[in-house]
């Protein structure tokens, strides 16, 4: 061969120019690194492609469903506060709890289902939680069902096969002469299914 004439690579039918002498004397060294080049590359490929390829993932369904009970302040018609209980979970879980599908449309005060328990009737009511600045002014109004009977709601609870899992202070009491500085708690029930 000589230092003019091209040599044609078997594996992509490219034409190398061969200007080095030591290319020109040895052909096999060149198609050795320019082999084992192409191998990297076509393993880093097929990594690459296996990836995009994989199964969708099947997400198994929870084994536990889960109920949070959050303490709030509430102004009382006659300007008193009291804490009342606010609950927080899936359409599923209230259905099973307290028998009735999860309400909508309700107005503030209103009662929307008396459930009796084997110590007592539980009152459930559309409260609204009021939500205030630093200056003591209220600036918005989250609507929840609620109710005023803690004992009962947990009485409940536990004939339902809910167990208390976590309980932490979420919150003071603040703009409230009455419960000024109470800590209000959350609770997050557990029920195996």
């Amino acid at each position: 061969m000589d230092n003019d004439s091209s040599s044609v690579c078997p594996c992509s039918a490219t034409f190398y120019p061969l200007q080095y002498a030591a290319l020109v004397n040895f052909p096999l060294r060149h198609s050795r690194v320019h082999h084992r080049f192409r191998i990297k590359t076509a393993a880093n490929l097929t990594k690459f492609h296996n990836k995009k390829k994989q199964k969708p993932i099947n997400h198994k369904k929870m084994p536990q469903q889960f109920l949070i009970v959050l303490e709030k302040c509430v102004e009382q018609d006659d300007g008193s506060n009291e804490i009342w209980s606010q609950f927080k979970c899936s359409d599923s879980v209230f259905e099973y709890v307290f028998g009735i599908e999860y309400p909508t449309g309700t107005t503030a005060g209103e009662r929307i289902a008396r459930i009796p328990t084997s110590g007592a009737n539980l009152d459930l009511y559309a409260g609204i939680e009021r939500i205030f600045n630093k200056n003591g002014q209220v600036v918005s109004k989250l609507k929840g069902i609620m109710t005023n009977g803690s004992w009962t709601l947990f009485q409940l609870l536990s004939d339902k096969g809910f167990k208390l899992a976590e309980q932490r202070n979420y919150d003071v009491v603040q703009f409230c002469s009455t419960l000024n500085g109470r800590k209000l708690v959350e609770r997050i029930f557990v029920r195996d299914l």
